[in-house]
């Protein structure tokens, strides 16, 4: 059965506290929005941080360049391959921006788990 979408933001909350990040929020339901919603965990004074998250967590426009080195399973040829194809594209002789190029790798990463339902 798919993970409903609470689940699947639950277990970004878990990786990324398995990327060193820390936090005091929540992933939670939205019933009158209809959504999901991040919610503060507990009382956080003022000028407290609510969320730290290493750099290497964060997707940016500098992780969607194809000169990444990384590890060379599948999933890291067919990325670099995928950021490489982002770097030869170009609007009216322009390449992409980094806002543009940052939706297309969302859109890239959302592809390979648009297999399930939207419950949750």
């Amino acid at each position: 059965m798919a993970k409903s979408r609470l689940q699947r933001g639950e277990a970004l909350l878990a990786w990324l506290e398995g990327q060193g990040c820390t936090h005091a929020v929540r992933i939670g339901s939205t019933p009158g929005a209809g959504g999901l919603g991040v919610f503060a965990s507990r009382d956080v004074p003022t000028g407290a941080l609510l969320l730290r998250m290493p750099i290497a967590a964060l997707l940016s426009s500098t992780s969607t360049t194809s000169g990444r080195q990384g590890s060379t399973s599948e999933e890291e040829v067919v990325r670099r391959r995928f950021f490489a194809a982002l770097d030869c594209v170009r609007v009216h002789g322009h390449p992409l921006d980094n806002r543009t190029r940052l939706q297309l790798v969302l859109l890239h990463e959302a592809s390979k788990g648009a297999t399930g339902s939207e419950e949750g």
